[in-house]
């Protein structure tokens, strides 16, 4: 089998999946409006029900997928994923209410997560000492995704309808299964596991994860995803649409794309607890603007800013995992991560909805650059201590 092959197949399957999503999970609040939210702030509160139904699904599901797909094989993992995601976004175009897309995304969730059973996939298929190369490239396949989805999905729904947008977004999952289901091949075979008694090293370890990484992790998708549901929203109160909400999604996930790379670069030479402590402190002045901006372009510029400086937070975060856990403990710390990951990424818009509806849309700004702001702190007192 060629590597390579598999790798392109991966990476193509892995684009499609984020492109689909991306092709209308930034409109929702929009489409909210047409399905029954009569008021702005009221697709500011359903957008923010719609996120945490997604979130909340992964958050319970995601592990048990992974303990399924460990006993029959990942390859199944990743059809399940992407036949599952199209069949419900499918769905989500006959929504009829707030309540029923809130629905139908959780049912989408549940069986979507694209993104760990592809790597699960592929870094068991590619030979090892290609693995940590795979990984950045199917990482860039996440990145262009997020970043043309987005625009095209902006584009189309303005020209043809949101509805539109869901059948195509449904064939684009339906295509990257099928790329999977002909073009990758995986010889499963379950692997024996055996029990061992936990070291007082491994213990620490964990104990530092749960204490100190996942409070940071929840706290940044926490602030970040806040702002989600309000975006579409803000771009609409600014006296714009769908195509200026696409370049808004877009242009901040080319610049994160950009910023990872850098900031792997600076990671080399720099401790992550103190360029963390910069790029938290950066991302927070970076949002407080946002409350004064006037225009869609300046909400532009400045989003791209954000972007790019709450892009290099992921990679600054996934170093500060290897400094402070052993090598024995890093397969389970990085597991856990995705909880946290999901959790802030159910509350944050769920925040940011019930804050837009009820206080301000540009107030939700506010209220993540102050998250950043503590974040910043907490990272200066880490830095100022061995862990």
């Amino acid at each position: 089998m060629n590597w390579k092959k598999t790798l392109i197949a991966g990476w193509m399957a892995q684009f499609l999946s984020i492109l689909g999503f991306y092709f209308v999970s930034p409109f929702f609040p929009l489409y909210l409006q047409k399905i029954g939210a009569k008021t702005p702030q009221d697709a500011a509160f359903w957008g923010g029900l719609v996120s945490f139904a997604g979130s909340f699904a992964l958050f319970i599901f995601s592990p048990l997928w992974g303990v399924i797909g460990d006993k029959i094989g990942r390859k199944p993992m990743v059809l399940r994923a992407f036949f599952g995601s199209g069949i419900f976004i499918f769905l989500m175009s006959f929504a009829h209410s707030p309540s029923q897309l809130v629905f139908y995304r959780f049912l989408h969730a549940s069986f979507a997560g694209t993104v760990s059973a592809s790597l699960s996939l592929i870094s068991t298929i590619i030979p090892e000492d290609k693995v940590p190369f795979s990984m950045g490239i199917m990482q860039s396949a996440i990145y262009t995704g997020a970043s043309i989805g987005p625009i095209l999905g902006g584009f189309l729904a303005s020209s043809m309808g949101y509805k539109v947008s869901f059948y195509f977004a449904f064939f684009i999952y339906i295509i990257g299964g099928f790329i999977v289901l002909f073009l990758i091949h995986e010889d499963f075979k379950r692997p024996n596991t055996q029990k061992g008694i936990e070291s007082k090293e491994r213990a620490i370890g964990i104990f530092k994860l749960l204490s100190l990484y996942l409070v940071f992790q929840f706290l940044f998708t926490l602030g970040n995803r806040a702002s989600y549901p309000i975006l579409p929203l803000l771009v609409q109160e600014l006296g714009k649409g769908i195509r200026d909400t696409g370049f808004v999604f877009g242009t901040s996930s080319i610049a994160s794309a950009i910023s990872s790379l850098f900031i792997a670069k600076l990671l080399e030479r720099m401790n992550a607890y103190r360029l963390l402590k910069y790029l938290f402190l950066v991302s927070a002045l970076t949002f407080f603007p946002i409350y004064f901006i006037n225009t869609p372009l300046q909400l532009i510029i400045i989003r791209t800013l954000t972007g790019f400086f709450v892009g290099g937070i992921i990679p600054a975060f996934n170093s500060f995992i290897t400094e402070i856990i052993p090598k024995s403990s890093r397969g389970k710390a990085f597991g856990l991560t995705s909880s946290a990951y999901s959790l802030g990424n159910a509350f944050g818009p769920l925040i940011g909805g019930i804050v837009g509806a009820h206080i301000g849309f540009r107030e939700v700004f506010l209220f993540s650059g102050t998250i950043f702001i503590l974040c910043a702190l907490g990272m200066n007192l880490i830095s100022r201590r061995k862990v």
